[in-house]
């Protein structure tokens, strides 16, 4: 099995280092995303200032407390994801 992300009718499988690394990405940005547009938490460790600290770290950005830093870090995931997706094809 090369490396990547595979989705299978069984569920996701994450070979490798970078596609674990994105796939933890992809975590961060839907629990970011689902607590700014419902303020669902989806677990008690992913709380706002986490999930920016979590994106900060592979941004090199700091971001603001409040929904103008964590809508910033939603944004700035999003599109390094999109370039993930780009490079990959």
């Amino acid at each position: 099995m090369e490396n990547g992300i595979h989705q299978t009718a069984g569920g996701t499988i994450a070979v490798g280092q970078d596609a674990t690394r994105l796939f933890g990405y992809v975590a961060i940005k839907l629990a970011l995303k689902g607590y700014i547009n419902h303020g669902i938490m989806m677990n008690s460790a992913y709380t706002p200032t986490n999930m920016c600290a979590a994106i900060s770290r592979v941004t090199g950005k700091n971001y603001k407390r409040g929904r103008a830093g964590q809508c910033e870090a939603l944004a700035d995931i999003t599109e390094l994801l999109e370039a993930a997706k780009r490079a990959a094809s």
